[in-house]
């Protein structure tokens, strides 16, 4: 098993060193998620199992839902704008 991980993760490594535009489509990728989810505000956006800290269920129970849903759909935008960049930097 131990062996399996290693050839995985050396394939992983060969694979990012021969395409690393692929790190920016997965950045992008995950920020395009996360900015759906955003959108269709799901609730586990706003984690409520945490204590007073600052996170996005602290700005919505503090400025309400909608500066919440609007900090996450700012936020997740430039996500996905960093990785279009690195896809497209990496890509060329």
């Amino acid at each position: 098993m131990k062996d399996l991980y290693r050839d995985c993760l050396q394939s992983l490594k060969v694979l990012i060193k021969e395409h690393p535009e692929y790190w920016g489509l997965l950045i992008m990728s995950i920020g395009i998620i996360l900015l759906f989810c955003s959108i269709k505000g799901y609730s586990f956006m706003y984690d409520q199992t945490g204590g007073p800290t600052f996170n996005t269920a602290w700005l919505r129970n503090t400025f309400g839902e909608k500066v919440a849903k609007t900090f996450n759909i700012i936020l997740f935008s430039t996500l996905t704008l960093v990785g279009l960049y690195f896809y497209i930097h990496y890509k060329e």
